[in-house]
């Protein structure tokens, strides 16, 4: 039982080991002495630095946190089994103490029927041995053999020796037997007494057993509860790692984007630099346009000339030679192939001049776009910004929160780490009770030895 609370006591250290191993940033708490004188932890000791703003190392912090929570689960795994095998001990002393309680009671047994046998034997004057008597002889004989082993024969055996063989008076049996009985009677209250507090304590001990299991299995939901914590909050980093990739994504495409507008815009401003060619384009069409206008009232003056002509000549020339007619006429085809010919030129001026005002309204259009893109994509930007901002404020909120979550969850370390100099406490009282037990042993020892020198007693006064 030594070595198994030794065993026991090992466990427990190198537990505390590991927990102090886990709780590195802190100031490690004293640990209790060797008997049980728990000193409290200090506030201070538990206090970690706060956390105001993310650093970039919370990975490797997070990393390092949840490999000490798995360190302190496998040590309250560990703590689990030692309390089934402390409680498996408790369930051996108990069982010791009901194989205590049978010999105890067939001592008391075999002690009255021994003293109720010897008065009846000096009573009736027979020296006759029964088979009841021979059995009781066994019976003393086998008690006075542990007692030879447990090497206590007392004053009573040797008052016996030196006596020797001459019989005692009856009177002095008697008054004899009378203080050996009350003397057992005081030896066994007092006996069943101390049992009836051992059973107490093992009662409060079996109690406090319990009370220490529940609360490590508190621990242990609260150990899995934040653990489950942690990992939503990497999720969540990682998902916020990502968008936060996304958004930088899409803030470089943005940026390509504007400048890719700039660039339009800055040719299109040197483009607007040039269309004062246009201008003057246009300057030239309404130059042309009046010169068609021109054209065409001078077309209409030369047509009635040319109408007065042909009536004239119609009128002159009916008396001319049809030589002059000819030449009259193909003057007038010149002069009207020349008019064909100014008419197409004139047309052909009004097609360019149209279709640089269809080119200019298409640019004009094209601009009034692209500002409404600028605008819009400046106000997708700021928008995006505005979510990133906020985005960025949650994350830090959450990390705070986090922060705060951890100093919570080292100071639970830290109160199971005091649990846990407690606990070790409770093992040494424990075996303190142990130590108790085998004392308590090795009294009924001596009661089973005292009760068989009374046997030898009674058995020579009897002879």
């Amino acid at each position: 039982m030594r070595s198994s609370i030794a065993t026991y006591r090992e466990s427990l250290s190198r537990l505390a080991g590991e927990v102090d191993d886990a709780t590195a940033d802190e100031i490690p708490a004293p640990w209790p002495s060797r008997r049980g004188d728990h000193a409290p932890t200090p506030p201070s000791s538990g206090r970690r630095r706060r956390y105001t703003r993310p650093d970039p190392a919370e990975p490797d912090e997070i990393s390092k946190l949840k490999e000490d929570i798995e360190k302190i689960q496998a040590s309250e795994a560990e703590i689990k089994a030692l309390s089934f095998n402390y409680a498996a001990m408790l369930k051996e002393k108990e069982e010791q103490l009901v194989k205590l309680r049978e010999e105890n009671g067939s001592l008391r047994r075999s002690m009255e029927s021994s003293n109720y046998k010897a008065v009846s034997g000096n009573s009736n004057g027979t020296l006759q041995r029964s088979p009841s008597r021979m059995q009781r002889n066994t019976d003393q004989e086998k008690t006075s053999s542990v007692l030879k082993q447990n090497g206590y024969g007392g004053g009573a055996s040797q008052v016996i020796q030196k006596n020797g063989p001459h019989p005692l008076p009856v009177h002095y049996k008697g008054d004899a037997l009378v203080e050996e009985r009350a003397y057992f009677a005081s030896k066994q209250a007092s006996l069943e007494n101390e049992i009836k507090q051992l059973k107490q304590q093992l009662r409060c001990y079996s109690n406090k057993e319990d009370d220490t299991t529940r609360r490590l299995e508190d621990e242990n939901k609260r150990n899995e509860f934040l653990q489950q914590q942690l990992n939503e909050l990497k999720v969540d980093k990682e998902m916020v790692a990502t968008t936060m990739e996304e958004l930088h994504k899409e803030l470089s495409e943005k940026k390509a984007e504007l400048r890719c507008l700039q660039d339009e815009l800055s040719t299109r401003d040197n483009e607007r630099a040039s269309d004062g060619s246009l201008q003057s384009l246009r300057s030239m069409v309404m130059a042309l346009q009046k010169e068609n206008s021109d054209l065409k009232i001078a077309k209409g003056s030369l047509y009635e000339e040319l109408v007065n002509m042909e009536s004239t000549t119609q009128k002159v020339d009916n008396s001319t030679s049809d030589v002059d007619n000819f030449s009259d006429v193909e003057k007038d085809l010149e002069d009207q192939e020349k008019m064909d010919e100014d008419s197409k030129v004139i047309e052909e001026l009004r097609a360019i001049c149209e279709q640089q005002r269809a080119h200019i309204v298409q640019l004009e259009r094209a601009l009034k776009v692209e500002m409404t893109k600028q605008e819009e994509s400046k106000k997708t930007i700021n928008d995006e910004r505005s979510r990133s901002n906020e985005q960025i404020e949650d994350l830090q909120y959450k990390l705070a929160n986090c922060m705060n979550a951890l100093e919570s969850k080292d100071q639970e370390l830290l109160n199971l780490q005091s649990a846990l100099g407690q606990y070790y406490a409770e093992s040494e009282a424990k075996e303190r009770l142990g130590d108790d037990l085998a004392m308590a042993r090795e009294a009924l020892a001596k009661l089973s030895e005292s009760l068989k020198v009374a046997n030898q007693g009674i058995e020579i006064s009897r002879r």
